[in-house]
């Protein structure tokens, strides 16, 4: 017969052992939030005294390791490491948040699917574009963040700013191609870029490459595939929004655009070739997402195209 507490004794257990490691003068605190296509996950909120900032520690993963046998008091010692590791010694001036003038030069858009996020898009403003919708976020430049951090926008903000959705759309349409500019590069510079990544060795990576690419060629060229993101490679699906990215892009290849969402953070383009068939390419992005991409940062088992001649960017299947 198990004995392992459930997820809920398992996080009242957490927050008493990490507040009894910590001092009573932190407060732990746990909270549900809701992730990208729905995903929930808890959250550990550690809050220290004179300090208007505190890291979310997210317990799911550390009860599954305490269902594989960690004890508690281990799994207690790793968070309050996180917590060490990632705290912030002073409070942090969030006075450009709190005032939209100041506030509007850093929101930005993302997109995410539109039906798996219906509850989070009841509070937050969006728009939809097809079967997803346009969200929006601020990217905080303030120390010790300096873009590493943003906060979604809700409903409250816009109520606090006095705005309005249309003006938060006009600011961050400005704003997000200025802030994380688009680029398209080759799928095979992308690849490689990994590779490089993750060996040390450059000519080694070259070589496995090498050996990589020869079995994708075969005995004939490929269509060429290109990825198209931001520089940061965060977010980088809504550059698919961006004025001018896709239009500039067809004009020089001179071809309409397959437009393939692989996550949240970047598209497939595939310039159109007449034996290319919409069936095949949706089983392309369905297979991709359901075994490649984690499922909080799947955009959608979807095809889009971009056509030249009528300069738009219309929804396929």
């Amino acid at each position: 017969m198990s004995t392992s507490m459930n997820f809920e004794l398992f996080k009242e257990s957490v927050i008493q052992i990490v507040k009894e490691k910590l001092g009573e003068e932190y407060r732990v605190l746990a909270d549900d939030v809701i992730k990208n296509n729905g995903i929930v996950l808890t959250g550990i909120i550690i809050q220290e005294p004179d300090n208007n900032t505190s890291p979310t520690i997210y317990i799911n993963s550390f009860y599954e390791d305490y269902l594989r046998g960690v004890s508690i008091m281990k799994i207690t010692d790793a968070i309050c490491e996180v917590f060490s590791q990632n705290r912030h010694i002073r409070s942090v001036d969030m006075s450009h948040f709190t005032n939209y003038e100041e506030a509007r030069k850093q929101i930005a858009y993302k997109l995410v699917h539109y039906d798996k996020n219906r509850k989070l898009l009841e509070n937050i403003p969006h728009r939809q574009f097809y079967n997803l919708a346009v969200v929006f976020y601020y990217i905080a430049m303030e120390e010790p963040f300096f873009g590493k951090a943003s906060i979604m926008i809700t409903n409250a903000h816009l109520r606090h700013w006095n705005i309005d959705e249309q003006t938060l759309y006009r600011d961050a349409e400005v704003n997000t191609p200025n802030i994380l500019p688009a680029q398209i590069e080759n799928i095979e510079e992308v690849m490689l870029g990994l590779l490089k990544k993750q060996v040390k060795d450059e000519k080694h990576a070259e070589d496995l490459w090498e050996q990589i690419h020869a079995k994708i060629k075969g005995e004939s060229d490929t269509i060429p595939m290109y990825v198209l993101s931001n520089t940061s490679r965060c977010q980088g699906a809504a550059c698919m929004l961006y004025p001018e990215v896709l239009k500039n892009f067809a004009n020089k290849i001179k071809k309409d655009l397959f437009i393939l969402p692989s996550s949240i953070h970047e598209v497939i383009i595939l310039p159109a070739m007449p034996d290319m068939k919409e069936e095949e390419l949706l089983s392309m992005v369905t297979e991709i997402n359901a075994t490649q991409v984690e499922e909080s940062e799947v955009l959608a088992d979807s095809i889009y195209c971009y056509f030249r001649e009528k300069d738009s960017l219309e929804y396929l299947c």
